[in-house]
């Protein structure tokens, strides 16, 4: 698997409720499923909550990215952490269409870190507002002849202050939406050829502030059983 890698968003997870004086050690960021006080990473590992000083919901089954520290590890079946964050994943389904405007849409976003896991893009992202229920995101692609292009749009309502909202994304690559199995078949193959090349676009601010841009970064996506 190739990652669309980016710097990530320091911070993310720097859930609200924590009153230490020093940010605490962590052993890395994971995303994937959290059912029961249990999470089971993309990756197919499966860490036991322990330690939930934040009191953080780990009871109801969803879609999340965590921030924890590894307590103990029996074996690889039985890892035991310290969960330090979570953030709920947004999930929002791609939508097909005929074309693309090669010129920025929607209002600015960025875009800190995306990678494939699970069967999913996944994109830490970030924009300035303090209501997050007046932000959405909506999400395009378009199969050509040599790669499937996605695109992300960002609608702000004119919520834009000088806080910042962020989000983590997960975007389902599983059929009927955006596989290489559907790309292959839409150029007369029987069966893909992985990887499947993909472009992912969004609208931003120059790096200067000033307007509008279209940004790209190029990745690979591999079918999710090798995910």
């Amino acid at each position: 698997m190739k990652k669309i890698l980016l710097p990530i968003l320091a911070g993310l997870l720097a859930i609200a409720g924590c009153n230490k004086q020093e940010p605490p050690v962590f052993s890395g960021f994971e995303a994937g499923t959290m059912a029961g006080g249990v999470f089971s990473s993309d990756s197919g590992t499966k860490m036991y909550v322990t330690v939930n000083e934040r009191n953080l919901d780990i009871t109801s089954a969803r879609r999340v990215i965590i921030q924890y520290e590894t307590l103990s590890v029996s074996n690889s079946d039985h890892i035991e952490i310290n969960l330090q964050g979570l953030k709920d994943a947004v999930i929002r389904e791609p939508a097909p269409v005929d074309a693309l405007s090669d010129q920025p849409e929607g209002s600015p976003i960025e875009v800190t870190d995306a990678w494939f896991s699970g069967g999913f893009l996944n994109l830490l992202v970030s924009s300035q507002g303090k209501d997050s229920d007046k932000h959405r995101c909506s999400v395009s692609y378009l199969v050509d002849k040599d790669k499937i292009v996605i695109r992300l749009l960002h609608h702000d309502s004119e919520n834009v202050t000088n806080s910042m909202i962020n989000a983590f994304l997960s975007i389902p690559m599983d059929e009927p939406a955006l596989s290489y199995d559907q790309y292959a078949q839409s150029i007369g193959k029987k069966g893909g050829v992985y990887p499947a090349p993909v472009l992912f676009q969004w609208t931003a601010r120059t790096l200067e502030g000033g307007p509008l841009t279209l940004y790209e970064r190029e990745g690979a996506y591999m079918p999710p059983s090798a995910n």
